[in-house]
């Protein structure tokens, strides 16, 4: 928006300037130079007349001679609601024929009135244009999210839809630049919500077993656009977009706590009271400076949060994959029972034994391992003091999961 904005200052000053030249004096050359731009149709000429078209709806730049002294002057009219509809002013002196123009430099109450008529013009027309940008945004932002159900534009869109303070004016109550970056963040969906990113850092990680999958799909979830953190440390299936990250993650329920303390009174009851995806949207409708600063330094907090939430979760996914690991378990317990020095034919695993003989691992050199961060069983070297049978460790995954 950057860009459109410098373009519309842009192109207010431009009309500023032709409103100037068209108000100067018939012999001067800056009225000359008008007249020359439009002879050669010189493009800033074409698109200036352009602009003036969009602000003053059929109003003309005529040509017209005064004492073999060519120059330009305006149409003009009354509008219904009795406003002066022309590129000058309607106290401007004018001729037998209604041409208006200005014969010699003017100063005093005449000068002011030209600025003052000027000022009106383009403030008009700056005005017309951000509105213009406003809604060809809205327009851009309905129609991508009509067009997927993954679009980061969705809480912007929401917004915009709701009643509230304008989103640059929420950002000047957001407090240090930090928090407004935080907060810009949030409406442009680049936290890394999984929703959106389907947790690109972490693919390994998703929900992959049969009956995993199945209540993925009994939830209408995506197994990749689940919260990590939720299915990670509580094995939970959440959807990871911002009314869970903000309101109900319990990796944030500290800084929350802090968010919830620094909340206007009235803002907190009327979301005690909304339902959960309604909840976040009181908030960001707030009218209350208290509010807007509480929740641009809770985001801020959640931005970090989610920072190293993520560069943990990548370094996770650096080791080999599940079914990787899974067959590296399976060799690991074949190792366990092929090199176990059974001594005779028929002889039980000295594993079954209430107290193995330690000589008979001393071959061994893998083992199934319970891998408490990945929540898999990988295989591991060989210890007699911590091994575990396959099956109990099967079963204890399984008891987790549930």
């Amino acid at each position: 928006m950057g860009t459109n904005s410098c373009c519309i200052e842009w192109r207010v000053r431009r009309l500023g300037h032709l409103l100037q030249l068209l108000c100067s004096p018939v012999a001067s050359w800056e009225h000359l130079a008008l007249i020359q731009l439009k002879h050669l149709q010189h493009s800033w000429f074409v698109a200036v007349m352009a602009d003036l078209q969009q602000i003053l709806l059929g109003v003309c730049v005529l040509h017209g001679d005064c004492s073999h002294v060519p120059f330009f002057f305006s149409s003009g009219r009354f509008t219904d609601e009795g406003f002066w509809h022309s590129a000058q002013p309607y106290s401007m002196s004018w001729d037998f024929l209604c041409r208006r123009r200005c014969l010699q430099a003017l100063a005093g109450i005449e000068a002011r009135r030209i600025k003052s008529h000027i000022q009106q013009t383009t403030r008009s027309f700056r005005k017309l244009l951000h509105d213009t940008e406003s809604s060809n945004v809205f327009d851009n932002l309905r129609e991508k999210c009509s067009n997927t159900a993954y679009s980061k534009s969705e809480l912007m869109f929401a917004k915009l839809c709701r009643p509230g303070p304008p989103i640059h004016v929420a950002l000047s109550w957001a407090g240090p630049p930090r928090h407004q970056s935080a907060l810009s963040s949030l409406f442009c969906g680049d936290l890394c919500f999984g929703h959106y990113a389907a947790n690109f850092f972490a693919r390994s990680l998703c929900s992959q077993t049969g009956s995993q999958r199945e209540r993925c799909e009994a939830l209408d979830l995506d197994p990749h656009r689940v919260c990590r953190h939720c299915w990670h440390c509580h094995r939970n299936l959440r959807l990871d977009e911002e009314s869970h990250v903000l309101l109900h993650c319990p990796a944030h329920a500290h800084a929350r706590t802090q968010l919830y303390q620094q909340v206007n009174p009235t803002t907190l009851a009327r979301m005690s009271e909304s339902t959960p995806r309604e909840k976040m949207f009181v908030l960001t409708s707030s009218f209350e400076t208290q509010d807007w600063e509480a929740l641009a330094a809770y985001v801020s907090i959640i931005r970090q949060h989610r920072r190293r939430q993520r560069d943990r979760f990548s370094d996770l996914q650096v080791a080999p994959t599940k079914q990787a690991l899974k067959s590296s378990a399976q060799h690991g317990a074949r190792q366990v029972t092929q090199r176990a020095d059974i001594g005779r034919q028929g002889a039980e695993c000295p594993c079954l034994q209430p107290v193995p003989d330690q000589s008979a691992w001393r071959y061994s050199r893998f083992m199934p391992k319970l891998d408490d961060q990945l929540w898999i069983i990988i295989a591991a070297p060989f210890q007699a003091t911590n091994f575990v049978r396959l099956g109990v460790l099967q079963a204890e995954l399984k008891r987790r999961e549930r």
